[in-house]
């Protein structure tokens, strides 16, 4: 009898446990929460430092700490002059170009309005993706897409009831904002280096400061010493909002699918209305109120995607302020793959792949699609989603894989070594694993699921199991 277990070696990308998956669902909702604060913060700001100027500081000071933890870190891969070109173009679009309409948006119209109207943001990206051909429409996304323009009307409308010039012309950059974001991420997506997160950010952040610091120079005639609270306020929109919301985010989604935490991150817009109140004053009408579900709801249906599209077509551009973390935290397209020793017996190496499989399907979560109907309406188990090849390779390769999965940060791997193989019981598994050091483990197969190319980096020049 051959054993069917395998080692789950220590991977970042994925949940492991309940307590994993609470974490990771706290961290994104701290960083929602942060993120929440950032318009109010930005009102406040406004009346002792101009709009531009807010974001030359901000992103500036941020630029700074992201520079002290990318040099901290050493060995790590760095993009090339022509891939910091293509990055650096996305942090002017994605930092000094959105942030620049953003806080002047928000300078002539409210905290409130902004929170609401950025809230229509992924449809207004989804818009321009269907433009250009690179999503699909269904009914239940045009739908989505009506609601939320009625809901942005809504709002606009309320601040249109008050003052009829300033607050209009400040919605309309905030809506102006949503089409730049949707530049950004076409720009960003352009991004062919396998740098890490924070070393993107660091580079678009960096960019962004220099073009916020060129912009800048326009309020000259504005610039004064700012209030000690002025200065708290601008370390906090730079150091919690654009570094440490950040890093909460980027931990959250190495436990939990990109679809969830764009649910997590719908509370941005009630938690901004309700920072807007205490922080800023403003107050808040029920037609906003109203507006601001109507957007959120709109949002819901527009981002809704068939079981069989969601890994084709996950997209990297789906919410609100979390802008900020997608912008630093892009997700390419996920893969898996299996890779099994050619030293294998057919028997055993369709075994091992077998065994690595269905670890895989019970640790990665939804990576097994929802049960179907077929024509007669027999119902049928779901199957996973992505395609998943069987590869071979020398024995100490696999081993390789093993070592260098566990290296790469979003890569959930799980290893089969010839010990689980040689097991006919799991008790058998366990007492001799406990008494077995890491490094005698020899790994016959291996499972990967991340980034589709960190996982071709991998295991793309492998053949088939023939």
């Amino acid at each position: 009898m051959i054993l069917r277990a395998a080692e789950l070696a220590a991977a970042p990308a994925e949940p492991v446990c309940r307590r994993e998956r609470a974490l990771a669902v706290a961290a994104v909702l701290a960083a929602a929460l942060i993120w929440s604060t950032s318009y109010a913060v930005t009102k406040m700001t406004l009346a002792e430092i101009p709009p531009l100027t807010i974001g030359a500081i901000r992103f500036s000071v941020a630029a700074l700490i992201l520079a002290a933890v990318v040099h901290a870190r050493r060995n790590q891969p760095l993009p090339t002059v022509r891939q910091r070109l293509v990055i650096g173009a996305a942090g002017l679009l994605g930092v000094a170009a959105y942030f620049a309409v953003e806080n002047l948006g928000v300078d002539l119209a409210t905290a409130s309005d902004a929170t609401l109207i950025v809230a229509s943001y992924p449809i207004i990206t989804l818009a321009v993706e269907l433009i250009l051909r690179r999503a699909t429409l269904s009914v239940v996304r045009l739908a989505g897409m009506v609601i939320a323009i009625g809901g942005v009307w809504l709002v606009v409308q309320d601040g249109s009831s008050g003052d009829l010039g300033n607050r209009w012309w400040g919605d309309t950059l905030l809506i102006l904002g949503g089409l730049i974001w949707a530049g950004y991420n076409l720009v960003a997506q352009r991004d062919t280096s396998e740098a890490s997160p924070v070393v993107v950010t660091y580079y678009q952040t960096l960019a962004g400061a220099l073009g916020f610091f060129a912009m800048s120079l326009l309020e000259t005639d504005r610039w004064a010493w700012p209030s000690p609270a002025a200065l708290g306020r601008m370390l906090f929109l730079a150091g919690l909002c654009s570094v440490v919301a950040f890093v909460l985010y980027n931990y959250g989604l190495r436990g939990l699918l990109p679809s969830v935490a764009v649910n997590l991150l719908n509370i941005v817009p009630p938690a901004g209305l309700v920072w807007a109140a205490l922080l800023a004053g403003e107050s808040i009408g029920v037609q906003q109120i109203i507006g601001g579900a109507v957007v959120i709801a709109g949002v819901v249906c527009g981002l809704y995607q068939r079981n069989g599209d969601r890994f084709a077509a996950m997209s990297n551009t789906e919410n609100i302020e979390h802008r900020e973390g997608q912008r630093m935290t892009s997700r390419p397209e996920l893969k898996c793959a299996i890779v099994v020793s050619d030293e294998l017996p057919t028997g055993l190496a369709v075994n091992a792949a077998s065994v690595l499989s269905l670890t895989m399907g019970n640790r990665i979560e939804e990576l097994v699609g929802v049960d179907v109907n077929d024509a007669d309406g027999v119902i049928h188990p779901g199957i996973v989603y992505t395609p998943l090849p069987i590869l071979v390779a020398p024995r100490k390769q696999v081993d390789t894989i093993v070592q260098a999965a566990a290296e790469r940060d979003g890569m959930f791997f799980v290893s089969f070594s010839s010990l689980a193989q040689g097991c006919k019981t799991y008790e058998e598994y366990i007492d001799k694993m406990a008494a077995t050091p890491t490094a005698d483990l020899a790994s016959v197969g291996v499972g990967l699921y991340g980034p589709r190319k960190q996982v071709n980096k991998l295991v793309g020049a492998l053949p088939l199991l023939g």
